[in-house]
């Protein structure tokens, strides 16, 4: 088993992402470490083009209402894996500890107002709601 240290200097010049997923990726069996990383990626691509659709102006209401309910469940879903698999390793790296925190705080706000969020909110509703998932998809 590696240890931090030697982890820790091979992922210094490396994005926070990347170096969650190297330094996972070196605990991981053959093979494991590339269905981690592509998981992790695709969630985050999928997450992107939800927020863009659900910050759209141009996007109707309607389809906001039915794209949240996705949105929400994915974002839900991914946290508690990014959590388990990369944040629980990584906070432990001097070098990514402080952004591993950042991260889990922001996912901490994320499900805290993810909860005040209906998923299907009345037209009386839908500014307020539209309001809370502009600031979520931030």
């Amino acid at each position: 088993m590696k240890t931090s240290r030697a982890v820790a200097r091979k992922v210094r010049t490396k994005s926070n992402v990347e170096k969650f997923l190297t330094y996972v990726g070196s605990y991981a069996k053959a093979g494991e470490e590339q269905s981690i990383v592509k998981a992790i990626l695709a969630d985050h691509d999928a997450l992107k083009e939800f927020i863009k659709e659900l910050k759209d102006e141009k996007t109707p209401a309607a389809k906001k209402r039915a794209l949240y309910p996705k949105f929400e469940s994915l974002l839900t879903s991914h946290t508690i894996a990014e959590e388990k698999a990369l944040y629980s390793v990584a906070v432990n790296i001097k070098e990514l500890k402080t952004k591993t925190l950042e991260g889990k705080v922001e996912h901490d706000v994320a499900k805290a107002l993810s909860k005040t969020i209906k998923a299907k909110p009345s037209a009386k509703e839908f500014d307020t709601w539209s309001a809370k998932v502009q600031v979520l998809a931030e």
